[in-house]
């Protein structure tokens, strides 16, 4: 039966070497309690050290010390290595992995979730098609972000079946498992009515015990009263210990919120202000015209009754473009850590949703994105090359982390990469007498003739004959055979100057290329 103690008893049983999955993403179900005592005592003791971890997702709030990335902080020695599913969320981390000082590897998001899965039947790997021809394959980067990755032994490998390529990715065997649920009742047993969502607790819960490890899971409360079964996520018999945080967040600032863990809905007219609220919890965090250009453009591409999914930053603007319209109950969002329905919340509360309509586990999500279930994907981009090649991962000493993006980007038929044409932090535009002016230019291209490491792979979309549009302030882009095509221009913009100027490749251009509908240009934020 599972033992009752505090933080601090459990991770002293954390030993030197093990490895650590922690569950989690963003400050939705993240065990803070435990990892900021593992941190402390490493910083009192010095033990343990050499430690793995493992993360499908972003474990942060992008602010160093801040939940997953306390464990880091003046913390070197504590791990050795570290495979993710994004990186940038916890700041320490992705530092000490740009200065090599751990091995770290970055695996697509579902793949993680799915090697959870595979590891609580002691399945040895498993076989997938995500990831072939980018980055994690073993040919090219082998998910590794620097040297000492380099010299592990590597992740995967790629197999032929039916004369057909895929990846093999091995399992781990995970010795402590970090979690927070809801609820214990007197058996142990788990629920999550309190949370966000699940993301891969279940799985990662029986992936250690099935390694005969430790599971520790964080608590609300206690409960004296046995808990209704179709609530119960994880099963006494596979907790070991439990501990109680009472001051436990479903995210951000959040304890309760009925809308966010399904227990009521927010009316249309109070969610605009709720995600004003959201965004503005992080200082600086304001909006910007050129991005709003971005989300209004990619917005014209989405159908009545289409099942999409927004990546973070400027795609998660078109749930705020929904809802100012009123149309968001007309389009199905989705988030990748098990979410179907509703109004996916922007950083910080990314991972939670309002008035979501299915709240399931993030493995059975990826099953239905890797399915290609969804009618289009809109994420961001950091590089992109002449051949339609996005490179999200890494740029230069930034690491930032795949996510979900290679999973959704390969399944998906319809794929929308949004991002500024240049790197848009001193970037100045204005709209005046029907023409977009650039006042300041960008300072950092984004179209290159390499990306530094690929996370979609152009030919493989052509391949797998997909529809493939990349949106910028000023212009559009489609995929062809032959390569990017420049379809459409911002009234004002001259494509000599303005575009090609400021690429480090020139692009097909199309024979009548459009202008772009004033509309997207011509508006105010409202605020």
């Amino acid at each position: 039966m599972a033992k009752i103690i505090s933080a601090e008893e459990a991770v002293r049983l954390v030993k030197d070497g093990d490895v650590l999955a922690v569950n989690g993403v963003a400050t939705v179900c993240n065990p803070d309690l435990l990892c900021q005592a593992l941190g402390k005592r490493y910083q009192d003791t010095k033990t343990p050290s050499g430690l793995t971890l493992w993360g499908a997702t972003a474990l942060g709030l992008s602010k160093k010390g801040a939940f997953v990335d306390s464990l880091f902080l003046d913390n070197e020695g504590l791990f050795k290595k570290a495979v993710l599913g994004q990186v940038n969320s916890t700041p320490t981390l992705a530092q000490m992995i740009s200065e090599n000082k751990i091995a770290g590897f970055n695996l697509p998001q579902g793949v993680v979730s799915h090697l959870y899965r595979a590891a609580a039947g002691k399945q040895p790997a498993i076989i997938s098609g995500i990831g072939l021809n980018t980055s994690v394959d073993p040919r090219l980067d082998g998910a590794c972000l620097n040297e000492k990755a380099r010299n592990e032994p590597p992740l995967s490998q790629v197999v032929n079946i039916a004369e057909k390529e895929y990846l093999q990715f091995f399992t781990p065997k995970i010795d402590v498992a970090f979690i927070a649920g809801s609820i214990a009742d007197e058996k142990g047993n788990i629920s999550f009515e309190n949370e966000a969502a699940f993301v891969d607790a279940i799985a990662i819960a029986l992936a250690t015990k099935a390694n005969g490890g430790i599971v520790c899971i964080q608590v609300e409360q206690i409960s004296d009263k046995r808990l209704h079964p179709k609530l119960v996520k994880i099963p006494g018999k596979a907790v070991d210990y439990i501990i109680v945080n009472p001051n436990q967040l479903q995210c951000v600032f959040e304890k309760n919120q009925p809308a966010i863990n399904g227990d009521g809905i927010l009316y249309s007219e109070e969610i605009v202000p709720y995600i004003e609220r959201m965004v503005s919890f992080i200082p600086g965090n304001k909006k910007r015209y050129d991005q709003y250009i971005i989300a209004r453009r990619a917005y014209k591409e989405i159908n009545k009754g289409d099942i999409i999914n927004l990546g973070v930053g400027i795609p998660g603007l078109i749930a705020t473009i929904a809802t100012e319209c009123g149309d968001w109950e007309d389009i199905t969002l989705t988030n990748e850590v098990g979410l179907i329905g509703g109004i996916p919340l922007p950083r910080p509360g990314f991972g939670a949703s309002l008035n979501a309509e299915m709240i399931t586990e993030m493995s059975i999500m990826f099953d239905f994105y890797d399915g290609g279930n969804l009618d289009g994907v809109y994420v961001g981009a950091a590089q992109v090359s002449s051949e339609g090649n996005v490179g999200v991962s890494k740029v230069g000493s930034v690491i930032i982390g795949v996510g979900g993006f290679i999973n959704l980007t390969q399944s998906s038929h319809k794929v929308v990469f949004m991002t500024n044409f240049m790197d848009g932090k001193n970037m100045e535009l204005k709209f005046e007498e029907n023409k977009l002016r650039i006042i300041q230019e960008g300072t950092n291209r984004k179209f290159v003739n390499k990306v530094e490491q690929i996370s979609f792979s152009g030919d493989g979309a052509i391949e797998n004959n997909q529809d493939i549009t990349y949106i910028t302030e000023r212009c559009v882009f489609k995929l062809t055979p032959e390569g990017l095509l420049l379809t459409e221009v911002a009234p004002g913009i001259d494509i000599e100057r303005d575009i090609l100027a400021n690429m480090d490749f020139v692009p097909l251009i199309a024979e009548n290329v459009k202008i772009m509908d004033h509309e997207f240009f011509d508006f105010k934020i409202q605020n």
